[in-house]
């Protein structure tokens, strides 16, 4: 009921003032909260790893151009899942008409401008990830989403982000790509609990990924448990990739305590609402997992 009151509040706001709605509109399509914690600031620590004595600015300009990249995402998606919300997220700003289908649109294509733009101002190879993100992020909105494919373009996208960060400081380096098939169950686990809280109104919709393809208890499991094998498979491969284990092992050690929460948070309350949480843990435990790889490795 409070989050129904909310909504009409802002609604109310959003008529008798429609350039505060819009404004509001546009910054909640851009999904402000995962956008930043979750890929501007990964990215920007990962540029900061590569050269901790690198220009401030050149680190804001790199979060800046990841937001406007997962900013065109995410608007995109709101434009793509305007009628699945409205049936199951009375709080979207489509839904709640704060701002058009088409003006999420049209936000999507500038921001898409935008993160290009700002990306070949760091150099070329920036923008060349950027442009990957973005093509990745418009396949997942558009098709893969409601595919069993839905987890290829965090997959792929999620294990860039270190790459992303070094290549922005000038230092990408070979060893880097063992983040893609290290990292690929963690994404995969990240995916998952993504879509776990929505899970049955996405499959009432017709959504068919790997999530919605088993029962609950299934795909909390397989959540739990690649999040497990990927914090293992971290720490098995260290002696071969050359890993610092005095940074790689608190890092995972922290990984593993995280995980423990989402398990206890789940197993608890067993609510929406815990499901929801646990992304948001997952997501820290990712961060933590794979800054402390990345920071661990011996690149010089």
């Amino acid at each position: 009921m409070a989050g129904a009151a909310n909504h009409a509040r802002e609604y109310s706001v959003a008529v008798q003032h429609p350039l505060l709605g819009r404004l509001s509109g546009a910054f909640q399509l851009i999904q402000p909260f995962p956008t930043c914690l979750l890929q501007a600031l990964p990215a920007t620590l990962f540029m900061w790893v590569a050269s901790p004595s690198g220009d401030p600015r050149l680190w804001l300009l790199l979060f800046l151009s990841v937001t406007a990249v997962y900013g065109a995402v995410g608007s995109l998606n709101d434009y793509c899942d305007y009628e699945l919300d409205k049936l199951s997220k009375p709080g979207k700003p489509l839904v709640r008409g704060l701002v058009t289908p088409r003006f999420a649109l049209w936000q999507a294509l500038i921001l898409t401008g935008l993160s290009l733009l700002l990306s070949l101002a760091l150099n070329w190879l920036t923008a060349c990830f950027s442009a990957l993100i973005l093509a990745l992020g418009a396949w997942y909105d558009v098709r893969a989403k409601r595919s069993f494919l839905s987890w290829v373009p965090y997959a792929i996208g999620i294990p860039t982000l270190p790459l992303w960060g070094f290549a922005a400081a000038g230092r990408l380096h070979p060893r880097l790509l063992l983040a893609y098939p290290l990292g690929a169950l963690l994404s995969v686990a990240l995916n998952m609990s993504n879509t776990l809280p929505d899970r049955e109104a996405d499959a009432a919709f017709g959504l068919r990924a790997l999530t919605h393809r088993l029962t609950l208890w299934q795909a909390v499991l397989l959540v739990w448990g690649l999040f497990a094998v990927s914090i293992l498979g971290f720490a098995a491969s260290a002696p071969l990739v050359g890993n610092d284990w005095r940074i790689l092992g608190p890092g995972l050690a922290l990984g593993a305590l995280l995980l423990i929460l989402m398990i206890a948070n789940y197993a608890i309350f067993r609510s929406k609402r815990s499901l929801a949480g646990n992304w948001w843990i997952s997501g820290l435990l990712s961060l933590i997992v794979g800054l402390s790889w990345v920071a661990s490795l011996r690149l010089q």
